[in-house]
């Protein structure tokens, strides 16, 4: 078979739960029973792939995302490196306009707050008090949502009390003066502490500052919810966390969320948030996004700042804007992007700073490409696919030419991605793993992928860097030679799978799930490329158990999410492609979540029902699970 031949395979590994998980556990951490990791190991073709094949090239260690074309099309502005938050969202202002979102149901965008603030329909602290009592809800509700792991109300009113004096005087800060986000809890905000989903990292690290991008939302008047929930140090991808709860999905509260960036993908898609910022070293902020039925950017590697935050997997890890609509993910993006290189001495430097054109009425995807390697982009349930297939024929119908591709050695993608992350996570955890005091504290599944992190050999690593070389090499002649302006494929292979609820107290080790999960989002992190992920339809989600919390006898249909790659440094043509894609789907795009609160409604009776001196929000949470 030839190295460009797609071989549609599945990982191999049990599902570990309870008391098999734990006698696992031990065996595998002893050095006694190595050759047990060899054989996972070998059943999974890692050896096969990465020590026992030769690569005629040199490796590749960090993305290389020198010598890409610059991006001249579908740009509205340039916007100058580190301006400050109030500069960026007036600059997006003024090349876009106040455009109404399409949304596809009540999520309300930025743009709905702030006419609501400038009307003097609502104020900052209306919201904030629909949000605090919003977020009271959804931890009390059966099972709780469990989205955030640090949230501080008396902030929040603090906050929003400055930005309703701002517009009460006539002077916001900006547009996004008084709209509420939220921060995975991997990236530091100075007064908070970072537990990257762990039970200590928090009083091991001392938070030294701010990451830029919060720094500009912050300055610009934005108000921040709290530290978000994630899956235990990014490692795994359904959001599991047994230390601080694990997210549910609010489009069926019986299914995980997708993870790392857990939490971030279901505030946003409840509702609660407008957007947030998640982290994304191996789909985990397209993973999210794609099984909670909003859009997420994994942004070129080095385009966003995220120091002084740790840094647990450093050369495939970027963090990125999440939001419910296009518009509201390319308004985040700008605030968070081309901020504080110099201050933190982050390499390479980025490219100016584009605004994608979304302003125009008829926006069109004429005279644009995308290459989709068919065998790869097949390799999914059925309906993914149908709904895929779906968006795609859309985009054709918008202009978009659609040409076959053929991507050589993505069957040793994912080997190399799994031994690049899992030994930099490792190398980074190392004082931590070293301390018994401190590995204990660490779940079951994230201690097992690092015991089997330290079965990878300094060959194994090399030779992932040089899989990364020829996969370089590869998509570059796409882009170049054939003429691609895209990659597209689903974000994910199947919909959200069903949380077990042995898991919950106890954990579990699902290596199948997790690796197949990433299998569309791995290309991205390796190259250092940007990738979005656009809600295009629905599909039965992964049943996993039979104790279910609803009734619901019915198959359970779950977003999915469509994923659109570019050339490094492209982001505005992502994003031009991805707004003619949400409009062309319309209201079919989103589906309304299960579990959603509409703040602006809510702050309405907020308001309402302190004119009449109640001083009660009427709680009505939209919660359908008939």
């Amino acid at each position: 078979m030839s190295e460009d031949e797609y071989r549609a395979e599945e990982v191999s590994s049990p599902v570990l739960l309870g008391t098999p998980l734990r006698i696992f556990l031990g065996l595998i951490e002893s050095g006694l029973f190595s050759s047990i990791r060899s054989v996972l190991l070998r059943r999974n073709n890692i050896p096969q792939t990465l020590e026992e094949k030769s690569f005629a090239c040199e490796p590749l260690f960090t993305p290389d995302t020198n010598g890409y074309p610059s991006e001249t099309q579908n740009q509205a502005c340039i916007i100058p490196q580190d301006a400050d938050g109030a500069t960026t969202a007036a600059a997006f202002v003024d090349s876009l306009g106040l455009i109404e979102n399409p949304s596809s149901y009540l999520r309300c965008s930025a743009l709905e707050f702030h006419a609501s603030y400038l009307s003097n329909a609502l104020t900052p602290s209306d919201v904030a008090e629909a949000f605090i009592v919003a977020v009271e809800e959804s931890e009390i509700m059966s099972p709780p949502l469990r989205l955030f792991i640090e949230h501080r109300p008396a902030a929040i009113r603090t906050a929003a009390a400055a930005s309703t004096e701002r517009y009460a005087a006539g002077n916001p800060l900006s547009i996004l003066d008084g709209v509420i986000f939220g921060v995975k809890d991997e990236l530091d905000v100075d007064g908070y502490p970072t537990t990257a989903g762990t039970a200590f990292l928090a009083t091991h690290r001392p938070v030294t500052g701010t990451i830029p991008g919060v720094a500009a939302l912050l300055q610009a008047g934005a108000i921040l919810a709290g530290k978000l929930n994630m899956h235990e140090i990014g490692l795994g991808t359904s959001g599991l966390n047994t230390v601080h709860g694990t997210p549910r999905n609010p489009h069926n509260v019986d299914y995980h969320t997708g993870g790392s960036s857990s939490g971030a993908g279901a505030a946003v898609a409840s509702g609660l948030l407008t957007f947030a910022i998640g982290t994304d070293g191996g789909g985990s902020i397209r993973i999210p996004a794609g099984l909670c039925g909003i859009v997420g950017l994994k942004p070129t590697a080095s385009r966003i700042c995220a120091l002084p935050s740790p840094s647990i997997a450093h050369t495939v890890t970027c963090c990125g804007p999440m939001a419910p609509t296009v518009r509201d993910c390319a308004l985040l993006y700008a605030m968070l992007a081309n901020k504080g290189h110099e201050q933190h001495g982050m390499l390479p430097m980025p490219p100016p700073l584009a605004l994608p054109n979304l302003s125009s009425t008829i926006i069109s995807a004429t005279g644009l490409t995308a290459g989709i390697h068919w065998a790869w982009f097949e390799h999914a349930d059925p309906e993914v696919v149908r709904a895929c297939k779906h968006a795609v024929k859309l985009l054709q119908g918008a202009g978009l030419i659609i040409k076959p591709i053929v991507i050589p050695h993505l069957n040793d993608l994912l080997p190399a991605h799994s031994v690049t992350i899992t030994s930099e996570m490792r190398a980074n955890m190392g004082e931590y793993i070293s301390n018994f005091a401190t590995r204990k504290q660490l779940t079951a599944e994230v201690r097992i992928s690092l015991a089997i992190a330290d079965g990878f050999s300094a060959a194994a690593y090399i030779n992932a860097q040089k899989v990364r070389r020829k996969l370089d090499d590869a998509v570059r002649h796409i882009f170049d030679s054939e003429k691609i302006d895209f990659i597209i494929t689903p974000t994910t292979p199947t919909a959200a799978p069903q949380i077990r609820p042995a898991s919950l107290s106890g954990g579990a080790s699902d290596v199948s799930t997790t690796v197949k999960s990433m299998r569309f989002a791995q290309l991205a992190n390796m190259l250092g490329l940007p990738a979005i992920t656009v809600p295009v339809g629905s599909a039965t989600g992964g049943s996993t158990s039979k104790n279910k919390s609803n009734n619901n006898s019915s198959p359970d249909k779950l977003p999915v999410g469509l994923q659109i790659m570019a050339p490094a440094w492209h982001e505005a043509s992502l994003f031009h492609i991805a707004e003619i894609l949400e409009s062309q789907l319309g209201p079919s795009a989103g589906m309304q979540p299960q579990v959603y609160w509409n703040l602006i409604e809510r702050a309405k009776q907020h308001r309402a029902a302190s004119s009449a001196s109640t001083g009660q929000i009427k709680r009505h949470t939209q919660v359908d699970r008939t």
